[in-house]
């Protein structure tokens, strides 16, 4: 992935997805020479019921790296079938994409896609709905940022 980044000189745009088993570590330094023309980055991670302790980071390690990257828009699309979590690590992503080093971010998305296979119990349902309030506070009520959130439950 490194040489194959380093070859796409003038890249706007990059859209990469991960599975739970791997994560986002050293992307930062990947799409550093990149940075100059990179307008826009989605970043989807699925995660696949089966952790051995049944919880899983959602975000797959991504919130340092935005630490080291700067841009304007960032995409980030959580697909998952097992419990994440919901805590701290959504606190890191507004940190991350709400600290200085990010003066022309105009636009974020975050979607989480929760695939239902006869669970009854919506608590992370609802919980991950309240993550504008209770963990991306910085997002959701900035006035230069265009933040989209959007949770949804598919049944299979």
């Amino acid at each position: 992935m490194k040489t194959l980044l380093k070859m796409a000189e003038g890249l706007t745009a990059i859209s990469i997805a991960i599975s739970k088993q791997m994560s986002f570590s050293g992307f930062a330094e990947m799409v550093a020479p990149l940075m100059k023309t990179l307008t826009s980055a989605t970043l989807w991670v699925i995660i696949k019921a089966g952790h051995e302790d049944g919880y899983d980071d959602p975000l797959a390690g991504i919130c340092k790296e935005l630490e080291n990257m700067a841009g304007r828009k960032s995409n980030v699309e959580v697909d998952t079938d097992s419990n994440c979590t919901t805590g701290d690590e959504w606190g890191r992503l507004d940190q991350a994409l709400t600290k200085s080093g990010w003066p022309a971010l105009q636009d974020v998305s975050v979607q989480i896609t929760i695939y239902n296979n006869n669970r009854n119990d919506d608590t992370l349902l609802q919980t991950l709905k309240n993550l504008p309030q209770t963990q991306l506070t910085g997002l959701s009520s900035s006035t230069t940022t265009n933040f989209h959130f959007d949770v949804k439950e598919i049944y299979v």
